[in-house]
């Protein structure tokens, strides 16, 4: 199943689910989305982030994946390349709890990538969101390399010159939200694993 023919029933099921509770939301929707990404291979997830660099991506599938993906992040270490298993630092896991705690209108929502940034609180909490993301991410200062792989790859995917006019010429809220949420989807090894579910 492609990412193009599951996304319309995926957002119905995202979107039926509000007359339930909250817990029963996430599930749903977490289940929904694997099953949208669960048959795809790398070169469908980099058509994927290509979407999501354009800001053609759908929101709630944007969002339920980023959730689905920093929840296996948090449940499933990963290995370095000694098949060792890296644990997250503690502030990490505590960032990343408290954006996956994050709520809209009664369902499990970690960030609205929205069309119109013009509403000063949409700003607001866009803003705040961006921040939370930020903590879940490498810095230059703590591991640059890491860093600079994150964004070799955003170049890649979304092309050398269109990050440099994004970044000089047209960084709008979005943008920093988009070229973010891709970031974290990467660090988090979307990419090359998909959506982590059971112990690698």
């Amino acid at each position: 199943m492609t990412t193009e023919s599951a996304a319309a029933a995926t957002n119905n099921n995202i979107e039926s689910s509000s007359d339930t509770n909250n817990d029963n939301n996430s599930n749903n929707n977490n289940t929904a989305v694997q099953r949208l990404f669960e048959d795809t291979d790398r070169f469908d997830r980099w058509k994927f982030f290509q979407d999501l660099l354009e800001g053609d991506a759908d929101v709630h599938v944007v969002n339920q994946l980023l959730y689905a993906v920093l929840e296996g992040a948090l449940r499933f270490p990963r290995k370095d390349a000694n098949q060792r298993f890296v644990e997250l630092s503690n502030p990490v896991k505590e960032s990343i709890q408290r954006i996956l705690h994050l709520q809209t209108d009664d369902r499990k929502v970690v960030v609205a990538l929205l069309d119109d940034y013009t509403d000063e609180s949409s700003q607001d909490a866009t803003q705040r969101v961006l921040q939370q993301l930020e903590q879940v991410l490498p810095t230059m200062d703590d591991d640059p390399d890491a860093f600079r792989s994150l964004w070799d790859t955003v170049l890649e995917i979304h092309g050398r010159e269109a990050v440099k006019y994004q970044e000089t010429q047209d960084n709008t809220l979005q943008w920093k939200m988009q070229q973010t949420v891709a970031r974290v989807l990467l660090h988090y090894d979307f990419l090359t694993l998909g959506i982590v579910t059971k112990p690698l």
